[in-house]
């Protein structure tokens, strides 16, 4: 048998997370030495998403300049308006009437950074750093790694891969089949080109109301429909005056495939621009977890999935259920990297990232990370349960926050940084027998979903 290649730290994936900390340890002190490996299961990178956030206009920011788009404003409606950018709109306030609210940030943009521009930096920084290897075409599941002594063997096709520390940024097949989440963000986006006679009708130039507004919540909807089932609306970026990114979203207590959407996204294409879905070449679609049930410990399998039939797959080495080693970090959905009431991830981890490499930089090879307060856990568990509870009132509850809050508390909030007055007017923002039934809901006793325990399976 072959010797194992030696490195310090192997990452299991290679997306967001691990190429962020990749990009951050290639610009950090070029005196440290460890050796970091990259496992990722895809043959190539391609233009497959846009991630979006709040950013701070009074501070640094690190990938500043991967910014694909700001805006200045950002819109929630219950219904479509055709005159919904004339209105003078002062810094830090909310334009609204019954069925919209429009939020013009003070210091905060809502900010996007395009996939393709992410992955070319980092491919970039990682060639050009050799303490950094990053192999593709590489899908590892639990049977390919085992545990000798402090060490974690991986194997490869070609290859054995020895390492003193793991982080595991894949997402878990349990994170739907075993710990069911409670709601489920599921889209369908396309970007389009907008006819011309469209754009000028809105006016659509860099200084234009429309270009520097995003679509947050647009056509906020509650369906029945089980098939359907959930809070339906329509996200929009405007990427330059003749391009826009056009999503159908739904929060849903079912894990619905995002394909189901399409029908939605298209009707709203040709009702509104009188474009067709097939017209479109870049597609994104995803369906992210909103409140893990087993958020607290992630790894752990159920006994129902510690011995797999021969056919499946572990995604996890067994041991991993033993707390007691530490070097094995997952990192990712399973652990708290998308915000439970959002799934915004991008600057969380961002923040990760920052605390690794000062860890690194003072010889802490310690990888873990609390993404969110047990206070702040408990409220997105309530707002959830409640959103569960009576999703028929979620259009308004939106609608109603969005008017009452102030922008730059919106933006501190949904990045996960909000103070103790921005949750005091949240909290005080949506209406008390929502959040009651979500407090009553969070006591009382839910036996799982059994339909989309079916579903994931």
């Amino acid at each position: 048998m072959s010797r194992p290649v030696e490195t310090d730290i192997v990452i299991l994936g290679g997306g967001c997370a691990a190429l962020q900390l990749a990009m951050a340890y290639s610009q950090s002190k070029k005196t440290l030495s460890y050796r970091i490996l990259i496992l990722e299961k895809r043959k190539q990178y391609s233009n497959d998403r846009i991630w979006s956030f709040w950013l701070d206009s009074t501070q640094p920011f690190v990938h500043q300049d991967l910014l694909a788009s700001q805006y200045t404003q950002w819109r929630f409606s219950k219904k479509p308006e055709n005159t919904i950018y004339t209105d003078k709109v002062r810094d830090g306030k909310n334009r609204a009437d019954n069925n919209q609210v429009i939020h013009r940030g003070g210091k905060f943009r809502y900010s996007s950074i395009r996939a393709e521009d992410f992955y070319a930096k980092a491919l970039r920084l990682i060639e050009n750093d050799t303490r950094i290897d990053l192999r593709l075409n590489h899908a590892i599941t639990g049977a390919d790694i085992t545990q000798a002594g402090e060490f974690f063997l991986i194997q490869l096709a070609d290859s054995v891969v020895k390492a003193r520390h793991v982080i595991d940024t894949r997402f878990s097949p349990w994170d739907y089949r075993a710990y069911p989440a409670k709601l489920y963000q599921v889209f369908y986006g396309v970007e389009v080109e907008l006819p011309a006679h469209i754009t000028a009708g809105l006016g659509a130039n860099e200084n234009t109301s429309w270009q520097n507004t995003a679509g947050l919540m647009d056509q906020l909807y509650y369906s029945p429909e089980s098939n359907q089932e959930g809070l339906h609306f329509i996200y929009q970026l405007p990427l330059d005056q003749r391009r826009c990114f056009i999503e159908a979203t739904v929060f849903s207590p079912q894990p619905l495939p995002p394909e189901t959407l399409k029908p939605q996204l298209n009707a709203f294409l040709k009702e509104n621009y009188n474009i067709d879905i097939a017209a479109c070449s870049y597609h994104e679609q995803a369906s992210l977890p909103m409140g893990l049930s087993q958020l607290s410990r992630p790894l752990q399998p159920p006994r129902s999935l510690q011995s797999p039939q021969p056919s499946q797959q572990r995604f996890l080495p067994d041991f991993v259920k033993d707390p007691r080693y530490k070097n094995y970090t997952a990192i990712g959905a399973a652990s708290g990297a998308l915000r439970a009431s959002s799934g915004y991830s991008f600057l969380r981890l961002s923040r990760w990232v920052q605390t690794c490499i000062t860890r690194l930089e003072h010889g802490n090879l310690a990888f873990d990370y609390t993404f969110d307060s047990p206070f702040s856990k408990f409220l997105d568990h309530v707002f959830l349960e409640a959103l569960l509870a009576d999703m028929t009132a979620g259009p308004d509850v939106f609608l109603t926050l969005a008017q009452k809050m102030p922008p730059d508390a919106f933006a501190r909030f949904m990045n996960s940084q909000a103070s103790l007055g921005d949750t005091l007017q949240l909290l005080s923002a949506v209406s008390k027998p929502f959040i009651l039934k979500g407090l009553f809901s969070s006591f009382s006793s839910r036996p799982p979903n059994s339909k989309m325990m079916t579903q994931c399976q």
